[in-house]
């Protein structure tokens, strides 16, 4: 493990820790030149093992350093203490980062703290009873792991990284299936009719030529609750980058995507001409009424921005960059987005209203309100939506959902 490899790695890390960028985000810039597949293995395990990283350079220091020179440590410990990397090679490659970083006065420091790390300092972990214990068990704040227990859930179980670390793909219809049992080795069929898959040179080409998208099952779920939707007219309200818009469009739907972005409404368009669907895209506000949409749409899916505590198995960056005050503003745009969706479904239509956390006052309690206010609209249960409103709990396999189906009278 060279100090080039850890650059990589570390450039990363330190935007997601100290700028907030989005891990998948840094990721996909992430250019391979032959080490990438180690460089997503140290960033998401030192993400993965952020708390346990924390607490252990504390417990060797008398003063944390400065910011810039945390995840340089974090990520040397997390490859010390899991990797099973050679110590010389850890310790000395992140003496000559951190002297490219800050210069030649922080070598020692991060040689001796990195000795101490590859002699098996500190001896003990906090015992999970603990705050620190519970933080490093779920790797996540304080705050939300009781917030998740509030919640009735178990937090570890929710919050922990996923076991299962093959990728969920769908089949576009640019693929045959014929190709892809050429090409798809090992593959297991999911729920939603996608597949678990390990990322070979043979799945990264279909993914390149459209062939096959990177989908959760859940997320095909939020599509998939609206039934047959062949000739339909379908909006998504906030549809970036696109995912479930271009699934729609390739279920039969006539589809209308919107962002508030520009920038993410032109990567919904390029997501649909990779797999080769015509839809509409739009940059729109969602929480402002636009009339020309008025009773204009059969389907309407409201996927509102969120906590995102569904999915931090396997985005653990949100965990780091949440903030408990963020729950309650979210709630004001969920509403906001709602009571403007409504209006755009036609009488007989559908509205699915979705979110991938978990929290009460997001999901249920957001439907709840709404259907006191908007009394022409009722909770339907379909297919995998069986009754009405479904919560998908994450697990190895499956991101944490909310879903909701409902039906505008006619």
């Amino acid at each position: 493990m060279d100090a080039t490899t850890l650059g990589k790695s570390y450039y990363i890390l330190d935007k997601v820790l100290r700028a907030g960028a989005y891990l998948n985000i840094e990721l996909n810039s992430l250019k391979d030149d032959g080490d990438k597949n180690t460089v997503v293995k140290l960033v998401y395990g030192t993400l993965e093992n952020y708390y346990e990283c924390v607490y252990v350079l504390k417990s060797l220091v008398v003063r944390m350093p400065k910011p810039k020179f945390r995840a340089l440590l974090f990520q040397a410990i997390y490859a010390l203490r899991h990797m099973g990397a050679a110590p010389y090679a850890v310790v000395d490659s992140s003496v000559e980062l951190a002297a490219r970083i800050g210069g030649s006065d922080i070598k020692g420091f991060v040689n001796a703290v990195l000795k101490k790390v590859a002699a098996g300092k500190p001896e003990k972990m906090p015992s999970e009873d603990s705050d620190e214990g519970l933080e490093i068990a779920a790797n996540a704040p304080l705050w939300l792991v009781k917030r998740i227990e509030k919640e009735g859930y178990d937090a570890v179980n929710v919050l922990k990284p996923r076991a299962e670390k093959r990728k969920h793909i769908r089949l576009t219809s640019k693929c045959s299936d014929g190709e892809f049992d050429e090409k798809g080795a090992n593959a297991e069929r999911s729920e939603t009719g996608g597949y678990y898959v390990d990322v070979t040179p043979a799945i990264s080409a279909l993914i390149a030529e459209g062939k096959a998208v990177y989908q959760s099952p859940s997320s095909m779920a939020a599509v998939e609750a609206f039934g047959d939707l062949s000739g339909k007219r379908f909006l998504d309200l906030c549809a970036a980058p696109g995912g479930k818009a271009v699934f729609a469009a390739e279920r039969g739907a006539e589809v209308t995507a919107c962002d508030i972005h520009p920038h993410r409404t032109e990567l919904i368009g390029a997501y649909a001409k990779r797999v080769g669907v015509n839809i509409k895209t739009l940059t729109n506000d969602g929480t402002v009424y636009r009339e020309e949409f008025d009773s204009a749409f059969d389907c309407v899916l409201t996927d509102v921005p969120c906590s995102g505590l569904g999915v931090i198995s396997s985005r653990p960056d949100i965990a780091l960059n949440r903030k408990s005050e963020d729950i309650e503003a979210l709630t004001k745009i969920q509403s906001a987005l709602i009571s403007v969706a409504a209006r755009y479904v036609k009488p007989g239509g559908l509205l699915v209203y979705s979110t991938c956390t978990l929290t009460a006052c997001e999901n249920g309690d957001r439907i709840e309100k709404f259907l006191k206010g908007n009394g022409e609209f009722c909770i339907e249960g379909y297919g995998i939506v069986a009754e009405g409103i479904r919560t998908i709990l994450p697990d190895d396999r499956m991101d944490g959902f909310f879903i909701a189906r409902m039906r505008r009278k006619a």
